[in-house]
């Protein structure tokens, strides 16, 4: 067994690097068993320090990447004016690999080809990359201009992520008299691209303000080490360097992806998911063909079988849903419009004829519903913009009990579900998506409605650790849980036990749970049933309690609990337990906060909490702010993780946030509701200097804010010149000569 497996890995290095692009390939380092060594052309790598480790690769291979753990690396210095002075002028590609935890503020120098003398210099020549807050920045310097280009992915997540950064430069001849120049920084992080022009300037001989001579050094400066604290100082492997520019095919060659398929129930092409002309027709179809990549699924109705019970749409890599069909980058996608015109719907209702009223336990109308719509196989995989419904697992023993909605199995440990709304599923627990896991486990839900899901207990989310001494972390942000239900199923025996939005419970021996619950809105959940007095907890909103596990960090932050009930008919506590046996969260420390809530019954079981407030927050029929809502402005932003709010609004409007998943916007009134987006289109999007706007009613004004609510532009023009913003995601506010306002957000690059 050994010797096959020895061969099967000798065959695979060797595919793996037969499949390297090998064109101006000037440099490689593979790492393996520590080694430094060079495989082009033998200029090995010099060290600084002894506290460099190796680690197990992508591949599963150990002793085959390091860990810099603050040590650094350098080389001579690479030519890479290949061309001679003639276009594209330094032209390099650095592909690396990185595997990190660290989500810090601090500037990590990753890779530095220039000459900058200390961090503090802003006039300098050359390339940088480094990492800041978890992301990948880049910058392709000309003296003090040039911008830095910041890819959106955050990458600290301890698995192994492909980076690739392209800098170069353009002019127009000849290049000795005044010659327009651009300095171009591209980066691609897992095969996703961003980047463009990031500096233009007129004049004699420009192209070459960026050329130097030095060394090329890794965590460090040209001349100088830097403190641990600007230091990239984790995982790297397989470095390669070329004097020449990838094409986009050849970077997804690097990192082993396949692509983007594209799936379109309306679509009448080849069915081969290569376009969307092309796309598939069938969502598992496009599942079956991609084990790498991402999946791309136009608005419609998709369902997992016409008749099997037991068919789930079996996800093995990260879907997103919501497109109308027609876009070619993803930012395209119209966010206002997921759930709407463009909803991409995963339903179990194989046969069509659910009841449009509430769902019940024993309804023979969904006897034929699948048992779990959506089962996820893998870690790291991201559902985005689906609406996920009609679930029934309700079955007497075993998995078939839980996740109606959205089940994954006990192993996978790495989850993320972001814009979606999952509804009218049911099941024992976790009716809506249930999370349990038996190892130490992340889990991310944000921007998401859970609406009418029934279960025993945990009716929209159920998260259990089905092991000892774990640690389990949950973070719920953004998001909406709506007449979610738990009750007794009188036919089975099954008696309701509260926590009707959600369960977090860290039951076994040595568990820690961590979680962060911020800026959601918990209405209208009925925590039904009677699980008799003898083990009845206290039939809360959100469960969050041990019985042999404990609580580590846990946060309950800017949010609003109101209209929610009890068996009894009373409010709802919004913090409890389910079992009487249960420890329930209901007392705050540093480590465990709960801060600036709106809670009809005021946190009652709760000592130590912060800006509690028991007043009406003024919902309306959409659960968002009215006007004088005292959860207007009243929030904490210490706990604002990101830059919108459910509805892809910007999540801080003034200087503080609001309380809630919705932040209150005075300038989007009532025609808001009425604005026919499809007749509001931005163009070019993303866009490097003009941005066009195409609308059937006349324009009255347009106002630019940054995803932190700051007005930057204000114009009446339907072309608008945004050469002038940093490169950055933009909201944009366009209002017609009739007061109809439509949001939308733009990309300038």
């Amino acid at each position: 067994m050994k010797t096959k497996l020895f061969f099967l890995l000798l065959i695979t290095s060797f595919f793996s690097f037969a499949q390297i692009p090998t064109t101006n390939l000037v440099a490689k380092y593979d790492f393996d068993n520590g080694a430094l060594t060079d495989a082009i052309n033998n200029v090995s790598l010099t060290k600084t320090g002894t506290a460099s480790t190796t680690i197990t690769d992508r591949n599963g291979i150990a002793n085959a990447a390091i860990s810099l753990n603050g040590d650094d690396l350098s080389r001579p210095d690479i030519e890479f004016d290949i061309n001679n002075g003639t276009n594209p002028y330094l032209p390099k590609t650095i592909s690396f690999w990185l595997k990190t935890t660290t989500n810090d503020s601090s500037q990590r120098i990753i890779y530095h080809d220039n000459d900058q003398s200390s961090l503090t210099d802003s006039d300098y020549l050359g390339v940088k990359i480094y990492l800041e807050n978890g992301q990948v920045n880049a910058v392709n310097r000309a003296g003090s201009n040039g911008n830095v280009f910041t890819h959106p992915a955050n990458i600290a997540d301890n698995q192994w992520h492909h980076v690739v950064v392209q800098a170069f430069s353009t002019y127009t001849t000849p290049i000795d008299s005044y010659a327009a120049t651009r300095f171009i920084t591209y980066i691609y992080v897992d095969n996703v691209k961003i980047g463009s022009s990031g500096y233009n300037r007129n004049g004699p001989n420009v192209a070459v303000l960026n050329k130097h001579v030095g060394d090329i050094v890794f965590s460090r400066l040209r001349d100088t080490s830097i403190a641990s604290n600007d230091k990239y100082e984790d995982g790297i492997d397989e470095v390669l360097i070329y004097t020449h520019l990838l094409t986009d095919s050849e970077v997804s060659l690097l990192g082993g992806f396949t692509g983007t398929l594209y799936v379109d129930a309306n679509a009448t092409g080849t069915n081969t998911g290569a376009s969307w002309a092309n796309a598939f027709t069938n969502l598992q179809d496009a599942l079956n063909s991609s084990s790498e990549g991402n999946i791309w699924v136009a608005k419609g109705v998709y369902k997992p079988s016409a008749t099997d019970t037991d068919a789930s749409f079996m996800v093995d890599t990260s879907i997103y849903g919501g497109f109308a069909g027609n876009e070619v980058y993803f930012l395209d996608r119209d966010m206002s419009l997921i759930h709407t015109t463009n909803a991409t719907i995963l339903s179990g209702d194989l046969s069509g004829n659910d009841p449009t009223t509430s769902v019940g336990y024993n309804d023979a109308t969904r006897s034929d519903n699948s048992k779990h719509v959506v089962e996820v196989s893998s870690n790291d995989i991201e559902i985005n913009g689906f609406t996920i419904q009609d679930g029934h697992a309700d079955a007497i023993t075993g998995d078939d009990r839980f996740g109606a909605g959205i089940f994954k199995p006990l192993s996978v440990t790495s989850l993320s579900i972001k814009n979606c709304t999952i509804k009218n599923n049911v099941a024992l627990s976790g009716a809506g998506l249930s999370l349990s896991c038996n190892d130490t486990s992340n889990m991310i839900i944000d921007a998401c409605v859970f609406e009418g899901n029934l279960a025993n207990t945990g009716a929209g989310l159920d998260y259990h650790m089905s092991s000892t001494n774990k640690d389990m972390t949950i973070s719920i942000t953004n998001s909406v849980f709506n007449n979610n239900r738990t009750d007794d199923d009188a036919v089975k025996n099954r008696k309701g036990q509260g926590a009707s939005a959600a369960r977090l419970r860290a039951y076994f021996s040595g568990v820690t749970l961590n979680a962060t619950i911020a800026n959601n809105t918990f209405v209208n959940n009925s925590s039904l049933g009677d699980s008799g007095s003898s083990i009845a907890g206290n039939f809360p909103v959100v469960g969050i309690s041990y019985y042999g596990g404990g609580f580590g960090n846990i946060t309950v932050a800017n949010n609003i609990f109101w209209d929610n009930i009890t068996h009894s008919n009373q409010v709802a506590i919004a913090i409890g337990r389910m079992h009487n046996a249960y420890t329930a969260l209901q007392s705050t420390n540093s480590q465990r906060l709960v801060e600036n809530n709106t809670d009809e019954d005021g946190f009652s079981t709760f000592t130590g909490t912060t800006n509690t407030s028991s007043s009406n927050p003024n919902l309306n029929s959409n659960f968002q702010l009215s006007t004088g809502s005292s959860a207007i402005d009243t929030g904490n932003n210490t706990y604002v993780n990101t830059a919108t709010d459910l509805l892809g609004n910007q999540r801080i409007f003034n200087t503080t946030v609001d309380r809630g998943a919705y932040e209150y916007d005075p300038s989007l009134g009532i025609n808001d509701l009425i604005v026919n987006e499809n007749e509001i289109k931005l163009y070019p999007n993303p866009t490097t200097s003009i941005l066009n706007i195409k609308m059937t009613q006349n324009l009255k004004q347009v106002s630019i804010y940054s995803v932190l609510g700051s007005e930057v532009l204000r114009t009446q023009n339907e072309t608008i010149d945004v050469s002038g913003l940093s490169n950055e995601i933009f909201l944009i506010k366009i209002e017609d000569e009739n007061g109809n306002v439509s949001t939308k957000r733009f990309v300038k690059k």
